[in-house]
């Protein structure tokens, strides 16, 4: 890794090395994550088409990375399709290496709102343990309560700790060699 992290160092060294950098990790990376966001889901061509209201076409020219760059309004809409959050931002050359460096196919994937583990809120344990107290005593049965694992978000909420991984089925990949190159 050391030796790939030196001759990028040396390479970006020119100012037009740098500018290309960029825009291949744009150009390449965006198709390259909307690729697996889709694979993810199980989702084909089609379906992220209609959670999109694109056509497949339109989808499967936004995940070829030699076809063209995709506007910020598209990037909201698929955003939306994916139920995920965008962030496009400025960032200093060594995060951009450092994600290439360390770039998988996982790497790219990100869960839905709804399956993301830190927004799945379980009732503060207070509660959790006045009503099975109360449940026990108004049955007469012994007392037995089991603490799942839990942590403190910084808003200073109990959340529980749940497993983000779903069972994922075997997919065609439809990658092509520049989305194999950027990964890996």
């Amino acid at each position: 890794m050391k030796n790939r992290k030196n001759k990028i160092y040396d390479a970006l060294k020119n100012k037009e090395y740098r500018d290309g950098f960029v825009k291949a990790s744009i150009d390449v990376g965006v198709p390259s994550q909307i690729l697996a966001l889709r694979e993810q889901r199980g989702w084909t061509q089609e379906d992220l088409g209609a959670h999109a209201d694109m056509k497949q076409e339109s989808i499967s020219r936004i995940e070829d990375p030699t076809r063209g760059s995709v506007n910020l309004k598209t990037l909201i809409r698929l955003a939306s399709a994916f139920d995920v959050g965008l962030m496009v931002r400025f960032a200093p050359f060594n995060h951009l290496v450092n994600l290439k460096l360390n770039l998988s196919l996982e790497a790219l994937e990100v869960d839905s709102f709804t399956d993301e583990s830190y927004f799945q809120i379980e009732e503060p344990l207070s509660n959790t343990f006045i009503k099975t107290v109360d449940s026990a005593i108004s049955q007469d049965k012994p007392l037995k309560m089991s603490v799942r694992p839990t942590e403190i978000d910084p808003m200073g909420e109990l959340i529980s700790i749940k497993s983000q991984k779903k069972a994922t089925e075997e997919r065609k990949p439809e990658r092509t060699p520049l989305h194999e190159a950027f990964i890996g």
